[in-house]
């Protein structure tokens, strides 16, 4: 039987327990040798963070194994003197990753023409060190564009309808809370993925018509995504 990818992490974490007991009581036993084996312990940390990372897309975690196995190879390469430093000196490339992360997400971000038409069939806001409170009731949405930057950016889509079956909405979050309020007959499809952070989709299908798609996509580092009714 096929393994789902929340219990492989787990089968993997287990196995290096086992094998990390053993290598241990060899060494109670004074077996020559192990000492060496035990300096790579960090490997433990890269095999767990990449099978984290390379989870199948929606699947939660998959920002934390690459932070993981980060993590695991930084310790690794410093303790053979690979690397020297701290792993402190290298915070400012926390600012680099983020940074080039809200630039992705505004460069990809759909460009949706809606001069003329129903202004609330696409919405874009913004919110840095503060909060953002928008509702859209247009019965053909198409998507949004929603940023939160130490702060906070609500969205109320309870009264709308999705244009042509299926909208996507771009979220990008750094140490804020994006909250996204949907209709019940919506199929919400969450594409998400969380560095640090967190994203719960409290959605339920059983109202869903299947006939009005919602695709939330983006990046929530150190901060939340909710999705609800």
């Amino acid at each position: 039987m096929a393994k789902s990818a929340n219990q492989i992490p787990r089968i993997i974490l287990g196995s290096a327990a086992i094998i990390a007991g053993l290598l241990l009581t060899l060494r109670n036993l004074g077996i020559p040798g192990i000492d060496d084996l035990l300096d790579f312990w960090p490997v433990v940390l890269v095999a767990v963070g990449l099978t984290m990372a390379f989870r199948p897309r929606g699947v939660p975690g998959r920002g934390f194994g690459i932070v993981l196995a980060f993590l695991g190879a930084w310790i690794l390469l410093k303790r053979f003197g690979v690397v020297s430093g701290d792993l402190w000196d290298l915070w400012p490339l926390f600012l680099v990753f983020a940074g080039g992360s809200l630039v992705w997400h505004a460069m990809r971000g759909r460009r949706v023409s809606l001069a003329g038409t129903d202004p609330g069939a696409y919405l874009s806001a913004c919110s840095c060190l503060g909060g953002v409170v928008q509702r859209s009731t247009s019965s053909s949405f198409h998507g949004a564009d929603l940023t939160a930057v130490l702060g906070g950016c609500e969205v109320d889509l309870a009264g709308a309808a999705i244009g042509g079956g299926e909208a996507i909405i771009d979220v990008f979050t750094w140490c804020g809370a994006i909250k996204i309020r949907v209709p019940p007959t919506w199929t919400v499809t969450n594409q998400v993925r969380p560095i640090i952070g967190g994203v719960v989709d409290k959605t339920e299908s059983g109202h869903a018509d299947g006939k009005q798609r919602l695709v939330v996509r983006g990046m929530a580092i150190m901060g939340g995504v909710e999705i609800r009714h």
